[in-house]
């Protein structure tokens, strides 16, 4: 016990004396500020990162600029770390890792990555420089939202429509999916069906078909009118909440609320930020980021909107929680 105890005091002074030397972070997140999960992992890093680390933030803005722009936007936000000079780099989901490690494979950095849904590791053993690498994986919870959902109703439900939008997270996310989904009907004799869109008239009119019982809504931040301009997110899921015919659950937190999603069993970014603080403070500290595992982030909660949920006369699981 008392080694235990003086090893705690001794990583907690190392921490401090970590923190007092103003270390510098660079955030370069895919997205972009006012985007919704870009918002709750800013929040879970804000409630650990120390208040002496300058930060730093570089936005890729990924959600609405067109696939043909992200390497340009790669080659300004590494242009921006040469001028910042950083101590550890926090990539924010896969556009940024993808483009950005290859990138920073020349330099003697510590990069942490949160929020992403592919696997890293091919992208990783193919660096050949200096470069050290961790980070927090994402991994919605498909088959438990499903499951949980189903559950609610006193009739079987056999017709489940999960819609995408068409953006890089999304073709990763469905490949998972599709494995899942059909695990999902075999065993629960559903048909699970996963639909993509590039455009929100596209998107509309799979909403307003008739064809399911249950709607899921995964990604659609990066969907676009018919002149290729980006629709704002709120007004996609407040859209599909109004004008559906049939309940609309979620796999993300960020889509959940009155007016919006009823439910799901959802990834929360907050934690995820908060996950991959710990990290950053791990580096800081003086561990080298390739001697911390890479690991699966928050395993999930269920939330629901009691407006929502009292409208479409559902009671909830025990273990979801409310919400707004």
């Amino acid at each position: 016990m008392r080694a235990l105890i003086l090893g705690i005091i001794f990583a907690f002074g190392m921490l401090s004396q970590a923190v007092a030397q103003d270390h510098k972070l660079l955030i370069i997140d895919s997205y972009h500020k006012t985007f919704s999960w870009t918002e709750s992992y800013t929040l879970g890093l804000n409630k650990v990162l120390d208040k002496s680390i300058h930060v730093s933030r570089f936005e890729m803005n990924a959600k609405k600029l067109p696939v043909s722009a992200h390497q340009r936007k790669a080659d300004e936000a590494f242009a921006f770390y040469k001028k910042v000079k950083p101590d550890v780099v926090l990539l924010c989901d896969d556009i940024a890792l993808n483009h950005m490690l290859p990138r920073l494979q020349h330099e003697n950095i510590d990069v942490v990555f949160l929020g992403v849904n592919g696997d890293p590791q091919p992208l990783i053993e193919r660096l050949n420089g200096p470069v050290r690498v961790t980070g927090v994986l994402e991994r919605p919870h498909f088959y438990r939202s499903l499951s949980d959902v189903i559950q609610l109703y006193n009739q079987p439900i056999k017709n489940i429509k999960i819609l995408f939008d068409d953006g890089p997270t999304a073709k990763i996310n469905t490949a998972y999916l599709q494995s899942q989904a059909n695990l999902f009907s075999k065993l629960n004799q559903t048909i699970t069906r996963i639909e993509r869109f590039t455009t929100f008239p596209d998107w509309k009119k799979a909403v307003l078909e008739d064809d399911y019982d249950v709607l899921f809504v995964g990604s659609y931040q990066t969907l676009r009118d018919g002149m290729g301009k980006n629709i704002d997110a709120n007004q996609v899921i407040t859209w599909t909440n109004q004008n559906t015919k049939h309940p609309v659950f979620a796999f993300w937190k960020v889509a959940v609320g009155e007016g919006m999603a009823a439910g799901g069993y959802v990834l929360d970014g907050e934690k995820h930020g908060i996950h991959a603080a710990v990290y950053i403070h791990k580096v800081f500290a003086g561990m080298p980021a390739d001697h911390i595992p890479i690991s699966v982030g928050h395993q999930g909660t269920g939330i629901y909107s009691k407006a929502e949920f009292a409208q479409l006369g559902l009671t909830p699981p025990r273990e979801w929680v409310p919400i707004r």
